[in-house]
């Protein structure tokens, strides 16, 4: 098992299975064969995707900020002005 630890304290966040060279091949792939799918979406379509990831990320800006803080250490506000920084690059990909 892989634990994920909170830096701060060594607390125990998670524990996820260790995958295997084959599965992380199939990983991959299966990687592969999406990136090929949404590269086929329709451009109305990927954009609206992207609208939503957006605005879900904006709604949990602060679970997310914890999250990221309870995970690599990073100071609260860091990890606020990193998710702030996100959106206007999601809102770039969105307008070009």
């Amino acid at each position: 098992m892989l634990s994920i630890l909170n830096p701060a304290n060594n607390s125990l966040i998670k524990e996820l299975p260790e995958d295997t060279p084959q599965l992380i091949a199939e990983k991959f792939a299966s990687a592969r064969g999406a990136q090929k799918a949404w590269a086929a979406t329709p451009l109305k379509k990927r954009i609206e995707c992207l609208q939503r990831f957006r605005a879900l990320i904006a709604d949990r800006m602060e679970q997310l900020a914890k999250t990221l803080t309870s995970e690599v250490g990073k100071p609260i506000k860091q990890a606020r002005n990193e998710l702030n920084g996100l959106l206007p690059r999601i809102d770039f990909f969105c307008d070009h």
